[in-house]
């Protein structure tokens, strides 16, 4: 992403304030961060056309899931615009790291209707 000048912006280093937060008293508190291939990769991502109605009963389900995460995208860019870094929670890779190993377990579920191997939990 260029910034001014032509030059790139870059992200701060993780636990760095990127210039934001300093005070005179004691050290910067650190701050959780996302990458910056984390924030460049879901920046990257392109608003597809959306699915038509009348051809699948699931077009609803995935517009809206489209819809919600065209709208993750704008909170990220409007954060990394804002403060030059994206602040997450402390759990948020626990959180996602346990949401997809559930995902994954209903669709093998699903699929082959027993539990996955436990290599693959």
């Amino acid at each position: 992403m260029q910034g001014r000048h032509g030059r790139q912006k870059r992200l701060p280093k993780a636990g760095s304030q990127g210039g934001h937060g300093k005070c005179k008293k004691g050290p910067l508190q650190e701050k959780n961060m996302m990458s910056e291939e984390e924030v460049r990769s879901i920046l990257s991502w392109e608003k597809p056309a959306r699915f038509d109605r009348k051809k699948s009963k699931y077009a609803g389900f995935f517009n809206k899931l489209r819809d919600e995460n065209f709208k993750y995208q704008q909170e990220i860019k409007d954060e990394f615009e804002e403060k030059g870094y994206v602040e997450i929670p402390d759990n948020f890779r626990e959180d996602t790291n346990r949401m997809m190993r559930e995902a994954h377990r209903k669709a093998y579920l699903k699929v082959f209707g027993t539990e996955p191997p436990a290599k693959f939990e």
